[in-house]
């Protein structure tokens, strides 16, 4: 059984690491495309894995991943969709839906995701006789901050996707960028009327592929 990392270019390095199961890695090529895949993996010994070994599995999987990111595009393949019985389903992957995935890493060339998280900032409570209209202004001046936001993301972004808020937040978009459009977003939140605006690592386009 074989694992499939991601679909990258044809002549793409191997990474200077190796798989989950430490075993070499290689590219499974097909014309322009190639898939990085680690052999030696036996369907028993996985549904034999308990959490603990899973998250370590995973982790493994996205240093692997972010090892090829780092100096060429890659359209990773999730962990656990990227199990196959032999190559063979592999290369008509390749060969099938070459032209869906060519165009797709052609279109994600330089670019990465990152999750934006968006909570209110902290204000000291308003005191005297104007608490009730420094209320209603920080309440629009906040409404207004936030549509700034999503202006921003939308303007200096490929792609987004937008996702549940958890705890504070009460925004949390992926976006996909490049690294110039990162720092253009870096640069414009950092100052936001009533917001907090954090923006997590460039990671490989998980999200977008």
């Amino acid at each position: 059984m074989l694992l499939a990392y991601g679909i990258a270019w044809q002549g793409t390095p191997l990474p200077d690491r190796p798989g989950i199961l430490d075993h070499p890695l290689a590219w499974a090529v097909v014309n322009d495309l190639a898939v990085l895949v680690e052999p030696g993996f036996d369907g028993q010994t996985l549904e034999g894995w308990g959490e603990s070994q899973w998250l370590a599995a995973a982790l493994a999987h996205t240093a692997v991943v972010q090892a090829v990111f780092a100096a060429a595009p890659i359209l990773p393949i999730a962990l656990r969709s990227g199990f196959f019985g032999d190559v063979a389903p592999i290369y008509a992957l390749l060969q099938e839906q070459g032209p869906h995935w060519t165009a797709r890493l052609q279109d994600l060339t330089g670019c990465g995701e990152v999750t934006v998280r968006v909570t209110p900032a902290p204000t000291p409570p308003p005191t005297g006789g104007l608490a009730g209209r420094a209320y209603f202004t920080a309440k629009r001046e906040r409404g207004q901050g936030l549509a700034v936001v999503q202006d921003i993301l939308s303007a200096h972004s490929r792609e987004h996707r937008v996702r549940p808020a958890q705890g504070a937040e009460v925004l949390r978009w992926d976006v996909l960028v490049s690294a110039a459009q990162l720092a253009d977003l870096q640069a414009k939140t950092g100052q936001i009327s009533g917001w907090q605006v954090q923006i997590g690592e460039w990671w490989p386009p998980y999200g977008f592929v």
